[in-house]
């Protein structure tokens, strides 16, 4: 039975120093003595930081055959005394898109070596691909044969995601947004930390001038995660496409809530109204602030009303017409706060947003979330909640606020005030108004 692990690590920690180091230079003879490709002796490049197996050596031709296919990787070149850095681009790849990559060689039977387009355009000189081990300028080729594709198909066929659609100059690796988009989420890493950490994979000495493309970077994180919504919301196998999904049509409905026509059996009206309650609640976070930093016209919505945010062009007219409307609540008890809310507004493109969400299951409604302008008011609160609930078909709803007690008044009169698509079909005596763990267990119909 081994020790404990800690315990024999000890035991052999200082010989795998000097593994370690000895691999940080040319380490053992045989990895050294002759090119790993061709035999040639006094081989002076290998793969850098050991991305493929292992640290072998080998001459100049026989690292670029190598990494026809992997131009992504950093090389080293042995200088005499200590390991220099080199991109591919930098001892001669160049990358062929739109072709198939690789070839057999002549002369190298089970050997191959890229290909290359007899029309090929090359892009932009200053070419910068963003990948998870750093930043690489790349020499590519588009191809230019009579029925090529677009450049940003290549690119995609490629798996690298260009920042904009026409002459990009720079593209990130669907390997580097995937592996992004996990530790932005999961392990709450901004992205310019990321993109920080990139930069230092790629030269931690601060001697390099390394490209800025971190608003590049920014920019297909975003269209990244937005086309992934689209992908797994099925609108690349509908015939609609994108522009058919309907408003809240890229959320997630919560499975456990009652729906009709999903997970309630027939008849279901007749039977005890109870079993098939609703349960929602609404709430504000005021912590949630946007600043004023751009506009719709440079910044645009990419998915406007097709989630969990309300559409914002009828939601911003019907918000106009109440721009001196008052706060909800006039309790003593939150006076507090709201005074709090009002603090530090200016410049701020939201001061918070308010949210509609199952209460019983934790799951966010479609279309029950949108910006607040100046506090918690009737009329932003009114259009979330007729929002989420919009062509509802169950009759009950047990419907919970902080504030309910001052919500509930003239309820019915403001949501007939509403558009005539987001009036409610619940009767109003189906709608139960409490404000829970507070002040008051139940408020009157």
């Amino acid at each position: 039975m081994q020790e404990v692990p800690l315990h024999t690590y000890m035991k052999f920690r200082a010989s795998m120093l000097d593994r370690v180091v000895s691999g940080e230079g040319q380490g053992k003879r045989r990895l050294w003595a002759a090119c790993g490709e061709c035999g040639v002796e006094g081989p002076t490049m290998r793969c850098r930081d050991q991305d493929c197996l292992g640290g072998q050596m080998f001459c100049r031709p026989c690292i670029l055959l190598r990494h026809a296919a992997l131009p992504l990787h950093w090389v080293e070149e042995w200088d005499g005394g200590w390991f220099v850095r080199r991109g591919l681009k930098e001892i001669g790849l160049r990358v062929q898109l739109g072709h198939a990559p690789l070839e057999a060689g002549p002369g190298l039977p089970g050997h191959k070596r890229g290909t290359m387009c007899a029309f090929r355009t090359s892009a932009h000189k200053d070419f910068v691909v963003l990948h998870t081990n750093g930043i690489h300028n790349v020499a590519v080729d588009y191809c230019g044969c009579g029925k090529s594709e677009e450049t940003r198909d290549q690119l995609l066929d490629a798996c690298w995601w260009p920042a904009t659609p026409v002459d990009p100059q720079t593209c990130c690796t669907f390997t580097l947004l995937r592996h992004f988009h996990t530790l932005n989420t999961l392990g709450k890493v901004s992205g310019y930390d990321y993109y920080w950490s990139m930069e230092l994979l790629t030269d931690n000495t601060g001697n390099v001038k390394l490209p800025d493309r971190r608003r590049p970077f920014m920019r297909c994180a975003r269209e990244w995660r937005n086309i992934q919504m689209f992908k797994r919301g099925g609108r690349a196998h509908d015939p609609t496409g994108i522009e058919g999904t309907e408003n809240g049509g890229l959320s997630l409905f919560c499975h456990a809530c009652p729906q009709p026509r999903i997970n309630l059996p027939e008849g279901w009206k007749d039977e005890p109204a109870f079993k098939y309650f609703l349960h929602i609640g609404q709430d504000t976070n005021f912590c949630l602030r946007g600043r004023l930093v751009s506009s719709d016209a440079k910044d645009p919505t990419l998915g406007q009303g097709l989630a969990y945010f309300v559409d914002k062009i009828p939601y911003t007219e019907h918000i106009k017409g109440y721009v001196n409307q008052e706060e909800i609540s006039s309790c003593s008890g939150f006076a507090a706060m709201f005074l709090a809310n009002l603090k530090r507004v200016k410049g701020l493109r939201t001061s918070g947003v308010g949210g509609v969400t199952c209460t019983r299951h934790n799951m966010w409604r479609a279309n029950g979330m949108g910006d607040l302008q100046k506090g918690e008011r009737y009329c932003n609160m009114d259009w979330v909640l007729a929002s989420s609930m919009r062509n509802c078909e169950i009759l009950h709803v047990i419907f919970t606020y902080d504030i309910a007690c001052q919500y509930y008044k003239s309820f019915w009169d403001r949501m007939r005030k509403l558009p005539e698509y987001l009036h409610l079909n619940i009767p109003p005596a189906n709608i139960f108004f409490y404000v829970p763990n507070f002040h008051l267990p139940l408020i009157s119909r």
